[in-house]
């Protein structure tokens, strides 16, 4: 099931990567440490096969990334809302009953 799902996740992905690319950009180079963390952060997150452990990670690191707003935070909380939204949205979707477990 989650390979019917990767390009959907790919948006979370882009905008992770986006976020600290764009400041390295801005400030010359001299964001790369920072950068180098919120990558492996993002790696991390995107590692975690468990939807609902992967749901808690990010609502954790949502208040993370607004006290880190000046160490690029604020470039992040893009990437955790849309990663949040689409777990979530995929963990409520309904499931589909097979033909094993229907009524004879």
């Amino acid at each position: 099931m989650r390979a019917r799902y990767t390009r959907v996740y790919a948006l979370p992905a882009a905008l992770a990567f986006a976020g600290p690319a764009v400041l390295v950009v801005a400030t010359g180079g001299d964001f790369w440490p920072f950068a180098l963390g919120w990558w492996v952060v993002s790696l991390v997150v995107a590692s975690i096969k468990s939807r609902g452990i992967r749901i808690a990670v990010t609502v954790a690191a949502l208040p993370i990334c607004v006290l880190t707003v000046f160490e690029g935070g604020l470039f992040m909380l893009p990437a955790a809302l849309a990663l949040l939204a689409l777990d979530a949205s995929h963990s409520a979707s309904p499931r589909k009953e097979t033909a094993q477990h229907s009524p004879h």
